[in-house]
Order: C-alpha cells, then structure tokens, then sequence
C-alpha cells in the first residue's frame, strides 16, 4: 500500500494537510508532527474518511521523529 500526505496552499500562503493515504488509524499520530510545524490545528475542519478503519501498511510510531 502507498503512502501520501497531500497539501493545500491558498492563494494568502497558508498551508493546510488535504489529504492522508495509506497510514490508517495512525494517521492522527502521523501528522500530529506536521501540524505542529504548520502552526495551530484547527480541529472542527478536519473530515475523517474511510481510510481511518483501514489498517497501516507499517507501524508508524516507529518512523516519526520529532
């Protein structure tokens, strides 16, 4: 299973996480990391899809490094 982290950048520069592949439940963990660069997460828009129930193709707590 391939793994994908998408961006959005909007036209005043501010980036946002738009897509999450591949990576399951752990795609919470996965980009806690990014939004913590990004700046402030701002939960009410985050949309949950499908993929949360699939499981990951690896353990992602092994390859995150902050």
């Amino acid at each position: 299973m391939s793994k994908l982290i998408e961006f959005a950048v909007d036209t005043e520069g501010n980036v946002k996480i738009a897509n999450v592949e591949g990576y399951g439940a752990g795609c919470l963990e996965t980009t806690k990391w990014l939004e913590k660069v990004l700046g402030q997460a701002d939960e009410t828009t985050r949309t949950l899809t499908d993929e949360i129930n699939k499981p990951a193709s690896i353990d992602v707590a092994d390859h995150i490094e902050l």
